[in-house]
């Protein structure tokens, strides 16, 4: 059964574009779309409604709502999708219907796919972001959490672990393996496993500092 409501968590840009895109979306339309935003009081913005967690969950609770996560930052995806799923709510998978999806691939729970992405038989764990114009080879596995930016390639094989980040316009090189909490910058080219917790740049990418903070931004 389809739920009235859906909470798109985070008022930033990749927030907006997921409002424009339930519109576009060739799955039963909600009632009513609402922002979550904890830094803000309820508000309304450019005229939707906006309101922190602890509001939406007494105004539209589970059973009448599901929440998506909107934030680029991996380490901050997996703590909203903890919060919101202990408070028993569902996560739908969003996917842009300009997006080429291979009937093989496998979706977890929570996970964005922007248009005119292209995936192959890959697997995707839940809460994943999956940009615009980005490409997945055969069998590649992106983990929980994961941000993969626009323009990307992810080639056959290759496993991104949890939280993991991937730059724009970067190219991840077949049966490359890439460990939790790294970052790949923006255009690298990557040839070789990455371990936990690493920030690679360049072509070829190259280690330049560990990931301390977990954090991108």
């Amino acid at each position: 059964m389809s739920k009235e409501i859906l909470g798109i968590y985070g008022t930033g840009g990749t927030g907006w574009e997921i409002y424009e895109l339930v519109p576009e979306l060739n799955t039963p339309k909600w009632e009513k779309v609402v922002f979550i935003d904890d830094t803000k009081e309820c508000c309304v913005l450019d005229g939707v409604e906006c309101m922190p967690f602890s509001v939406f969950e007494e105004k539209y609770p589970c059973h009448m709502a599901e929440i998506i996560i909107s934030l680029g930052e991996p380490k901050y995806r997996e703590l909203l999708y903890d919060k919101v799923t202990a408070a028993d709510y569902t996560l739908p998978t969003l996917i842009h219907p300009e997006a080429y999806i291979s009937p093989r691939a496998k979706f977890g729970r929570g996970v964005i796919v922007k248009a005119r992405a292209m995936l192959s038989n890959a697997v995707i764990g839940d809460n994943s972001l999956i940009s615009d114009l980005v490409t997945l080879g055969h069998d590649v596995v992106i983990g929980k959490h994961c941000v993969v930016s626009g323009h990307s390639t992810v080639n056959g094989g290759s496993v991104l672990a949890d939280n993991v980040y991937v730059g724009v316009s970067s190219n991840v090189r077949e049966g490359v393996k890439i460990g939790r909490f790294s970052i790949v910058s923006m255009a690298a080219a990557v040839f070789k496993d990455v371990e936990d917790e690493q920030i690679v740049m360049g072509n070829p990418a190259r280690v330049i500092a560990k990931n301390e903070k977990k954090l991108v931004f």
